[in-house]
């Protein structure tokens, strides 16, 4: 199969993405502050969190911070869930009507248990002709570009993404991405890329792929495998925002030194005091920062101090330690 360059543009509905890489929409991870971030290694298209479409209505929408881009955020997509296609509906029109961003996605992979036993995420799955009209309601009340992810299927004797998928171009979808695994795998297993191989040979519209994405040569080897459109990269980029631009610079030794680990970390620190949700939005870092100091030496001393620390002060100075005693 031959592959697409991930660095070639790609155009939709007159917006168009400057590169190929998509930065996953991950809750309680990828937040506006951590988006910041990874924009300076400058993927082709990032995503909110994932937003009921209940959420989205009303004058004060606007002030929603899960909805906040960073600066210079663009193309930015807003990622709704829901299974009332009135619910949907409206949350489109409010997206397009107060330019809340320039892409909508429609989330029909989520495997979490609190989201699939509303009806919502990969449930939706089960139900192909609600899916179907609720992909309808959402294309009939935007013309911005939107977006279906899916998974492979609900669990392995139903593996219908390449049904979900026909279902969401036939009704009006620009893009569909795959993420290879069910929903009863979670993120546990293999992706199932030939999954996605079959998804893109059916559909006439953009297929993009996602899962197990962990180094260049891994997306490298999804695009020829799959003749996927682009890739999506998720807990790959945990803590590892670099990524992106290994990806992009088609070079795995692109690695980060310590100073730079320190300085995102410190960039991090401050972008989630300045923008983060909540009285208590430092703590998101206590998960961020294993992630960034994992492999490092003592790292394991340092997350169980950050545990134990609630303040940006304390916080900043226990790196700035931490980093002086490794180097």
């Amino acid at each position: 199969m031959s592959s697409i360059d991930i660095n070639s543009p790609l155009k939709i509905r007159g917006v168009e993405l400057r590169n190929r890489l998509m930065l996953a929409p991950v809750n309680g991870v990828f937040d506006t502050p951590f988006r910041t971030i990874c924009l300076e290694m400058n993927p082709g298209l990032t995503y909110s969190e994932m937003m009921n479409a209940r959420s989205i209505s009303g004058k004060h929408v606007i002030k929603n911070k899960m909805l906040m881009r960073g600066e210079g955020e663009r193309p930015f997509a807003i990622q709704i869930s829901e299974h009332v296609p009135e619910l949907l509906a409206s949350a489109a029109r409010v997206i397009e009507e107060h330019k809340l961003a320039e892409w909508i996605d429609f989330n029909c992979g989520c495997p979490s248990r609190t989201v699939t036993n509303s009806g919502n995420g990969s449930a939706l799955m089960r139900s192909p002709e609600l899916l179907g009209s609720l992909v309808k309601a959402i294309r009939e009340n935007t013309s911005l570009p939107f977006s279906v992810k899916i998974r492979a299927g609900w669990d392995d004797l139903s593996r219908n993404a390449i049904e979900i998928a026909a279902i969401a171009e036939d009704n009006g979808a620009d893009l569909v991405t795959v993420h290879g695994r069910t929903r009863t795998q979670m993120y546990g297993g293999k992706a199932d890329w030939d999954m996605i191989a079959q998804v893109k040979d059916k559909l006439s519209i953009p297929v993009i792929g996602n899962g197990d994405i962990f180094t260049y040569e891994d997306a490298r080897k999804m695009l020829e495998q799959t003749s996927c459109d682009g890739v999506m990269i998720a807990r790959g980029a945990f803590g590892n925002p670099w990524l992106i631009r290994r990806i992009l610079g088609k070079n795995d030794i692109l690695v980060p030194t310590l100073d730079e680990i320190e300085s995102v970390i410190l960039k991090h620190i401050d972008l989630q005091d300045k923008l983060g949700i909540g009285t208590h939005r430092l703590r998101r870092m206590r998960k961020h920062i294993p992630w960034y100091i994992k492999g490092l030496a003592n790292a394991t001393k340092l997350r169980v101090r950050m545990n134990a620390i609630g303040n940006r002060a304390e916080m900043e100075a226990t790196v700035r330690e931490y980093f002086e005693y490794i180097t």
